[in-house]
Order: structure tokens, then C-alpha cells, then sequence
């Protein structure tokens, strides 16, 4: 990736992901010569790995770990989803995915704030990788797709 493309994305990054300071330098080294995962760019502090099957315990507190989350002061909770002795309320929803994401979303979107997920390109196509990678971007106009521009020449995505 040649230092002029490596600055583009790190401002996209910066403008897509609150709080989060690129390192050209470390850019540079990680999308040098093969792609790197955007999960090692982005490190722990913006990208959580969800494992959906536990997610109502620890996997909610890795998301709400994330610095767009933490240093806006957003405390996101799933209690809602569930009666008061811990039964699923929608139980005709068997994707973990659909069960917790409008909840989480609903609780970012008063703040500006969404969570999107890492995804590949394969045969011209985007999908999900089979362990999540959720990073919390704004929800500013262009700011994601500007990133995305960017992010397909690399064979990834936000979504």
C-alpha cells in the first residue's frame, strides 16, 4: 500500500471509528504486502470478537469494553430481552444475531453510534466471518462508506 493510500485510510478510520488515532507507520506495516485483518489494525480497544452463543455474559461486556462505547459513557445492556427468570422473551427468534443486534443498535443510535461488523470479500461477494468482529463506528453521513471505499480495495468491509 503505497503512503499516500495508507494516510487516506487512517483519516477514514479516524473519522469512521470515534476516538481512534491511526499510526500511518503501523498502517503502512500491516497492509504492506499482503492485507493484514482489520481487527489487528484496529486492536482490542475497537474491535470485539463475539462469540454469539454467550454473548448475554461475557460477550456483552466485550462490546460495551470498546472505547467509542466506553469513553462516551454508554452502558449497553440485553437485560431487556429476557422475563425475569432469565427466559429469552422472543423465543421464536433462534439467530443470535437478530435477537441482540436491534437492542444494541437502538441503545447506539441516541448516540450516534452503531455497531457494524467485518466482513471479507470472496468471489465478488462480502460475508461474515464465521467468529464476529464488531467495531462501533458513527453513524455521521458518508463516513462508513468513505471507509468502505477504501476498505474493498482490500477485500474488506463494514456491514
Amino acid at each position: 500500500m503505497k503512503n499516500e493510500a495508507v494516510i487516506v485510510l487512517g483519516l477514514a478510520l479516524e473519522k469512521a471509528i470515534p476516538f481512534f488515532k491511526a499510526n500511518n507507520a503501523r498502517l503502512a506495516e500491516l497492509f504492506g504486502d499482503t492485507p493484514a485483518e482489520l481487527d489487528e489494525v484496529l486492536g482490542e480497544a475497537f474491535c470485539a470478537c463475539v462469540e454469539w452463543g454467550e454473548f448475554d455474559s461475557w460477550g456483552i461486556d466485550s462490546v460495551n469494553a470498546l472505547l467509542p462505547i466506553k469513553n462516551s459513557e454508554i452502558l449497553l445492556s440485553v437485560d431487556e430481552l429476557y422475563d425475569e427468570i432469565g427466559m429469552p422473551i422472543d423465543v421464536e427468534s433462534d439467530d443470535p444475531y437478530e435477537f441482540f443486534m436491534p437492542t444494541l443498535q437502538a441503545q447506539l443510535a441516541k448516540h450516534n453510534l452503531q455497531l457494524l461488523e467485518i466482513c471479507t470479500l470472496d468471489e465478488a461477494a462480502f460475508f461474515a466471518e464465521e467468529n464476529t468482529r464488531l467495531v462501533c463506528v458513527s453513524t455521521a453521513a458518508g463516513c462508513v462508506e468513505a471507509l468502505n471505499a477504501l476498505l474493498g480495495d482490500l477485500g474488506l468491509a463494514l456491514m
